[in-house]
């Protein structure tokens, strides 16, 4: 929706829209409403007060520019966990975005799903993978994602072990 203050002595207005957007409704009004199409990069919405015996004022422009994805932080938090625990992750805040988690096969988000912190709990059978984000602007335009990979904090299992095979006696150390 745009729209100009009424200006007096005019009969109508008349307003120009850039390439990519189509006028839906409001040509001779103070107030127009625009759709923006998929190819529209940028451009000026524009307005002249229109007097009937063929006066045209000088237009007034506003620029308007193609929303952009913002550009989602690097995730912070646990890069190990517990199999069976929870992790906390992160990225910085960001103005007028949706955030979009994603999280390992099995896991679930316990806190924070839609902002720019969550919990995570991991199922007792995990082995690694990724917490991911993505943020949506208002435009709908939705950034790459940025991971960070979680691994299962279990410690290795010895390789071997060394020591006396055979003949130990009862009572005695070895």
């Amino acid at each position: 929706i745009y729209s100009c203050n009424t200006v007096g002595g005019a009969d109508d207005y008349l307003w120009t829209i850039p390439a990519g957007a189509t006028l839906v409704s409001g040509q001779g009004t103070t107030s127009i409403s625009v759709n923006f199409s998929a190819v529209f990069n940028g451009g000026s919405v524009c307005v002249s007060s229109r007097l009937n015996c063929g006066y045209t004022a000088n237009p007034k422009c506003f620029a308007v520019t193609k929303g952009t994805a913002a550009t989602a932080g690097n995730v912070s938090g646990n890069s190990t966990v517990c199999a069976g625990g929870s992790g906390n992750f992160s990225i910085v805040a960001i103005t007028g975005v949706t955030y979009n988690w994603t999280v390992p096969a099995g896991a679930s988000i316990t806190a924070g799903a839609g902002t720019n912190a969550i919990t995570v709990l991991f199922p007792s059978s995990f082995s690694s993978g990724s917490v991911c984000v993505a943020v949506t602007n208002s435009c709908g335009v939705t950034s790459a994602s940025k991971c960070r990979s979680v691994t299962n904090a279990a410690p290795s299992r010895p390789a071997s072990i060394s020591g006396n095979v055979s003949g130990v006696c009862a009572g005695t150390e070895s």
